[in-house]
């Protein structure tokens, strides 16, 4: 696929209840490639545990929660604290111009092993 040397090519998607800011390319492929296997390296993933029904099972994902101090989450019953930002997620952050105050990171199990950078886990 061939790259454009504009690295600002964003659309905005509006929905019934949100606005979706659409990046087609953030970082040219060889920054991107970098990027990820630093990201790979220093994310600190967790597999939270859900209560569904009386049961306790972990949940089918590896998340991580990033952000700015204060702005934990919760879902259900899952509390999370933010871990601060990595030099990687900053610099994410800044390009793509937005201003999050959070963010989520998200690595689903699949048949074998971990889908996600690099499939994260064996």
């Amino acid at each position: 696929m061939p790259q454009s040397s504009n690295l600002d090519e964003s659309q905005i998607i509006k929905l019934p209840d949100a606005e979706l800011s659409y990046h087609s390319i953030l970082f040219p492929s060889s920054e991107a490639s970098s990027l990820l296997k630093n990201l790979q390296k220093k994310i600190e993933w967790t597999q939270n545990r859900i209560r569904f029904y009386g049961k306790e099972s972990l949940v089918p994902r590896l998340e991580a929660w990033y952000g700015d101090p204060g702005k934990s989450y919760t879902y259900s019953g899952i509390h999370m604290d933010p871990k601060p930002w990595t030099d990687e997620l900053l610099l994410i952050k800044k390009r793509s111009s937005l201003s999050w105050c959070d963010l989520q990171l998200r690595a689903y199990q699949l048949l074998q092993g971990w889908c996600g950078p690099g499939g994260l886990a064996q």
